[in-house]
């Protein structure tokens, strides 16, 4: 699959998976959701190199863009510079690292289940 992949929370917020031969490329944040900031945020330390890949389907060979619609939860540390969405109900997962600033959460039946964000460079103020 080449094309992309839609997070839709129910709160409105939006995320989207660049995916080029069946590899994530990108991450973008489309439309932000609700963010709690708390003090601390730690990402995962013991993340492990790996490839997320969206597999697809032979009965939808043509298929370019696909949505998905969960319950997404957004947590910020004071900064904003560490940011953690997760999807879906909390279950048990692992973290493996795409990209040196893109951590994603991985359920037992190998699902994503969340995504860290690290080094998220500062919003720009409101002037």
């Amino acid at each position: 699959m080449s094309g992309s992949v839609g997070v839709e929370g129910s709160d409105g917020s939006w995320l989207m998976f660049d995916v080029s031969g069946g590899r994530i490329t990108g991450v973008e944040v489309a439309v932000w959701p609700d963010v709690r900031k708390v003090g601390a945020l730690v990402p995962p330390a013991d993340a492990e190199a790996a490839l997320v890949t969206i597999p697809s389907r032979e009965s939808q060979p043509g298929v370019a863009s696909v949505e998905v619609e969960t319950h997404v939860v957004a947590d910020a540390d004071a900064s904003e510079r560490t940011i953690h969405f997760r999807f879906g109900a909390a279950r048990p997962m692992r973290a493996v690292r795409v990209a040196r600033d893109i951590i994603f959460d991985v359920d037992e039946a190998q699902h994503i289940a969340g995504v860290w964000l690290l080094n998220v460079p500062p919003f720009p103020s409101d002037q």
